[in-house]
């Protein structure tokens, strides 16, 4: 009963120390895991195994133990702690890396695809912009060639009032040189008629007994 608590509390020991690293950045592989239950399991099992882990000193890995010796509390040495020195660097594990590395990717993709989509949003806005521009140019001009239509027509229109009213000027120039000669010509037949009506009066008074 005591070796089957014994083998549990080696198991559990080395998977502390595996995790313990593979938290530190120093993953462990299963023979590593197997070593390290090798080491606990000759420990517990031979003193001369437990002095040299205790002074630091287990070079090699020791060899299987058949079985375990009676451990009393006192018998399985503590081994040192390490002398403090500086903090070692944490490695960063390379699977955590790749996948902050995938991570970043996927983000960078993603704000690729927000940009693009809003690139083809702008396009499209601008497109919609210059579309109706061009409605708006092409009614301005549709505009502008009727009221040049309408200038033409005035001018034209303008132009035969002009010629119109020369024309009636000319008539009117006419008429007043007919009104003209029509007034000399009265005045002279006023005089005529006159001298003829002192004639014929004369020959009257010449006439009487």
């Amino acid at each position: 009963m005591a070796s089957r608590q014994q083998h549990q509390l080696v198991t559990a020991l080395a998977r502390t120390a595996a995790d313990l690293a593979r938290t530190a950045g120093q993953p462990v592989s299963d023979p590593v895991l197997h070593e390290i239950e090798q080491t606990l399991h000759g420990v517990l099992a031979h003193p001369g195994v437990a002095e040299q882990w205790s002074r630091g000193r287990l070079v090699k890995v020791p060899e299987a133990a058949v079985g375990f010796a009676d451990v009393t509390p006192g018998t399985v040495p503590t081994r040192p702690a390490p002398a403090e020195g500086p903090t070692p660097r944490k490695e960063p594990e390379p699977g955590k890396e790749q996948g902050r590395a995938s991570e970043r990717r996927m983000r960078d993709l993603g704000r690729a695809r927000t940009e693009a989509e809003e690139a083809d949003a702008e396009v499209g806005r601008r497109g919609q912009e210059l579309g109706e521009a061009r409605d708006r140019q092409a009614a301005a001009g549709s505009h502008a060639e009727e009221a040049a239509d309408r200038v033409r027509r005035a001018e034209h229109e303008l132009g035969e009032a002009r010629k119109a009213e020369s024309a009636a000027g000319a008539v009117v120039a006419e008429a007043g040189t007919a009104v003209s000669a029509a007034e000399h010509a009265l005045r002279e037949a006023r005089r005529v008629a006159g001298r003829a009506a002192r004639a014929v009066q004369r020959l009257e008074q010449q006439a009487e007994p």
